[in-house]
């Protein structure tokens, strides 16, 4: 697997409140801890902002909604980045942080809970400087047999229930991979453990996986492909299998921490690096500040 390193904050931010991480509890009836019915965002914090909280915060409603939570009126965006920008500074995070926001259900069984109104957990985490570089070595993935993602309308979603992608990590680390392919119900590529996966072909179009193939909605990927098409950059949305390795010149993968990954294997098939880096230089680059 590929581990950055990371140093957890001594405070987390629990249902209005500022605490010591050691003191953040959930009750045993919790609904997220018995079925996972919850949701979660992970961001990363530079010099004490968070890039693209736009589109993080347009994810996180979203998935509030389609899980039928009710936000309370008086609980907004602004409050939530608030309370985010207040831990990290708390936990002196601020200038380069990963940052996760957990969101869990009432307590109580399938059929009796209490009302919908989301219940927060916010937990940094201060970053190295090296999580702003595209890494010198490119990974090795490997393809998960035992698990196939759903294509509905929660497979899109960044739920609590996080088993596949659990029992993926695990195995690519049994296997001596860095991260493992998670396929859907119909064969093709869904994304990784923790990434959205695009790939350069040798018609040099830029190919992604959509939700509609089980691919989590990823920020990252979104605005890569914002900028990807305002670049004039060829970038399509179509599904992804093995198959279509052999006219292939380059994998990466995507998320809002490392920007993009280069992949240098899946498997038996190789790949080299050269337009992955040119799109972390015009886009990833300027989005942290390092232009």
């Amino acid at each position: 697997m590929y581990i950055w390193p990371m140093q957890y904050g001594a405070f987390v931010y629990q249902n209005n409140s500022i605490i010591p991480a050691d003191d953040a509890n959930i009750c045993a009836s919790n609904r997220s801890f018995r079925y996972g019915d919850g949701c979660f965002e992970t961001l990363k914090m530079v010099h004490g902002t968070i890039p693209l909280w736009g589109l993080h915060v347009q994810r996180l409603w979203h998935t509030l909604a389609l899980l039928q939570f009710a936000i309370p009126k008086h609980f907004t965006e602004q409050q939530l980045l608030e309370q985010v920008t207040k831990l990290a500074a708390k936990n002196k995070h601020a200038s380069l942080a990963r940052v996760r926001i957990t969101v869990y259900a009432g307590n109580g069984g399938v059929f009796e809970f209490e009302p919908r109104v989301p219940s927060f957990l916010i937990e940094t985490w201060q970053l190295a400087v090296t999580q702003n570089a595209l890494q010198e070595n490119g990974l090795v993935l490997g393809m998960y047999p035992h698990a196939a993602k759903a294509t509905d309308v929660f497979s899109a979603l960044k739920t609590n229930n996080y088993l596949p992608y659990v029992m993926a990590a695990i195995w690519a680390k049994q296997h001596k991979y860095n991260d493992a392919i998670v396929t859907n119900c119909r064969g093709t590529w869904a994304d990784t453990t923790i990434t959205n996966i695009g790939v350069l072909t040798k018609a040099d179009e830029i190919i992604t996986v959509t939700p509609q193939c089980g691919a989590v909605n990823g920020v990252m990927q979104n605005y890569l492909q914002q900028q990807a098409s305002k670049a004039g950059i060829v970038w399509k949305n179509t599904p992804l299998h093995q198959g279509m390795l052999a006219d292939v010149k380059e994998v990466f993968l995507m998320n809002s921490i490392h920007g993009i990954k280069w992949v240098k294997q899946v498997e038996n098939s190789s790949f080299t690096v050269s337009e992955s880096y040119q799109l972390y230089q015009k886009f990833i680059q300027p989005l942290w500040g390092l232009t």
